[in-house]
């Protein structure tokens, strides 16, 4: 399994739980620098948001989470396609498409 697998895993098994590329590095025995590649490449995906501070570790650093609520309806998220309307004009918006 690659980083980029492994670290998906972890945070869809953990919503709500923020974890900083130190703590995910160990977890996936890499390197710091390599991790931070990944969650920069997660963090391009619209399910992933940035944190402040690191469920793990409990460090104030940046860090990778998967919310466990919609940002515009508050409703649990499930995996895959925004759950509410109102979400997805939010990202088409932010992408520039509304």
């Amino acid at each position: 399994m690659t980083p980029v697998h492994t670290v998906r895993g972890l945070l869809l098994a953990g919503p709500g739980e923020p974890l900083c590329d130190a703590c995910l590095a160990l977890a996936c025995a890499v390197s710091l620098t390599e991790m931070r590649l990944v969650t920069r490449n997660l963090l391009a995906r619209p399910e992933f948001r940035r944190g402040t501070a690191c469920a793990s570790c409990q460090r104030d650093v940046p860090t990778i989470v998967y919310p466990a609520s919609c940002d515009s309806c508050g409703q649990p998220l499930a995996v895959g396609p925004s759950c509410c309307a109102d979400a997805t004009l939010a990202t088409e918006a932010k992408a520039g498409g509304v």
